[in-house]
């Protein structure tokens, strides 16, 4: 089941984003500066002040400007109506004022107005195409209207402008995600989870899409449990955590999570078949030993994914031994055995999972004589200065153009993990530009509230 992540996301207008877009009067310099400050009410009184202090019938200079910012301080406030008003007001007096332009699209866009919206925010790209905040707005207009391609256009534009707008990027994903294009989708949802760990539509899409298509049920889990606390009774969330339970064989936690999915949705008829089998199975017991809860594919063989999946043959749910793990790896080189793609370097890691009861296996294919490192990207970083991560990469040799070796980025994402500045460090791989080339991004998640 597919969720809209949209609907929820729909951020306010971000103060710290808008540019004045002409000389501004000099006497509306302290309502600003009081703004800027966080003083609302001080910003207010000032900018009353300032509309009020021309004769009747005139105009200060830069009423547009006095109209806007108390347009703002009505928003910061919830008082939407207001906002719109005196957003109304900014546009009246300057009809190119295309913040203002933005920020009354986006508030009739949040009423469902479409289409007034978008001859707003049309305008206002049009005015102002570098805006990432007028970009993105539109972009959720025309995907609100099912106008995806158009949609998809403006959220990569506004991405362009601002790497780290998460709004976008998530609405992105969303978009890969119902197109089908999953690896571009969980690529987008990953990027935005390390700016904003708690983000619910990129938490509870990206778990769907681990759970439906990749089957990685230990990742899966963990999104979910984000899902959870915010929303204890979301009804997807419940049902998926119960038949991720019900593929390892803890049939007590799956009854617990089916149980409250029912409680949400009591006619699911699904739910309620899981709910009997997980019953049923009870009485038999756990099983024996650990089960595989997933296997991951990494390296610069993404685009053979299925293939090599499938030659390895081990599933979510099957008893894990190693024997078996290596008779996967043995199937996996039959399958590139005698194909002119060079060398194949194969490893695989191992990561316990719900507390000893499952195995996470992380199998990594790279493919070529010397694959060497085409792109070295860094996601995530906002404040922590660059020159904390840049010397590790270095003294692992990771850098464009170095030859790849796992063990190297291996010790790397660790070595960047324990210096205490973020709270995870994840890498990735993708196949890069020419066959021997390998692109790997290192995902960074902040730490909040420090």
């Amino acid at each position: 089941m597919v969720r809209k992540a949209t609907a929820l996301l729909f951020a306010l207008l971000v103060v710290a984003a808008f540019g004045i877009e002409r000389e501004v009067d000099e006497a509306l310099t302290p309502a600003i500066t009081a703004f800027r400050d966080g003083r609302l009410e001080d910003a207010q009184l000032f900018l009353v002040d300032y509309l009020t202090s021309t004769p009747e019938g005139e105009e200060p200079t830069s009423a547009a400007e006095a109209y806007f910012y108390l347009g703002l301080i009505d928003e910061l406030d919830g008082s939407l109506a207001e906002a719109e008003q005196f957003y109304g007001a900014a546009i009246d007096s300057w009809p190119d004022y295309s913040d203002a332009l933005t920020a009354l699209g986006t508030l009739l866009s949040m009423r469902g107005e479409f289409e007034q919206a978008q001859t707003k925010l049309e305008r206002a790209v049009s005015l102002a195409p570098d805006s990432a905040i007028a970009l993105a707005n539109l972009g959720y207009v025309y995907l609100a209207q099912d106008l995806t391609t158009k949609a998809e256009t403006r959220f990569s534009q506004a991405l362009e402008q601002k790497p780290d707008y998460v709004f976008a990027r998530v609405n992105l994903g969303y978009i890969f995600m119902v197109t089908e294009r999953y690896e571009e989708a969980v690529d987008q949802f990953r990027y935005a989870l390390a700016l904003e760990p708690d983000n619910l539509e990129a938490n509870a899409n990206l778990a769907d899409l681990l759970v439906v298509w990749a089957r990685n049920y230990g990742d899966a889990y963990e999104h979910y449990r984000r899902v959870l606390e915010a929303l204890p009774d979301d009804f997807i969330a419940n049902q998926r955590v119960g038949y991720i339970y019900t593929v390892i064989g803890d049939w007590g936690s799956a009854e617990d999570y089916l149980e409250d999915a029912l409680d949400v949705r009591p006619d699911d008829a699904d739910t309620q078949s899981l709910l009997d089998y997980v019953r049923r199975k009870m009485a038999e017991g756990p099983p024996a030993g650990p089960v595989i809860s997933q296997v991951i594919l990494d390296g610069n063989a993404n685009d053979e994914r299925d293939g090599i999946l499938e030659a390895f043959g081990l599933k979510p749910g099957q008893p894990y031994t190693e024997e078996s793990v290596n008779d996967g790896l043995e199937r996996i080189r039959d399958y590139f055995r005698g194909r002119p793609i060079g060398g194949v370097s194969l490893e695989v890691r191992t990561e316990d999972q719900f507390d000893g009861r499952a195995v996470s296996l992380e199998l990594e294919v790279v493919t070529g004589e010397s694959a060497t490192l085409g792109a070295v990207e860094l996601r995530g970083l906002v404040d922590t200065p660059v020159d904390v991560v840049e010397p590790i990469l270095a003294a692992h040799g990771i850098f464009v153009g170095a030859p790849f070796d796992s063990r190297e980025v291996f010790t790397a994402v660790r070595e960047l993990f324990e210096t205490g500045y973020f709270a995870s460090v994840s890498r990735n791989l993708r196949s890069g530009v020419t066959p021997d080339e390998i692109d790997l991004i290192i995902l960074f998640e902040e730490k909040r509230g420090e």
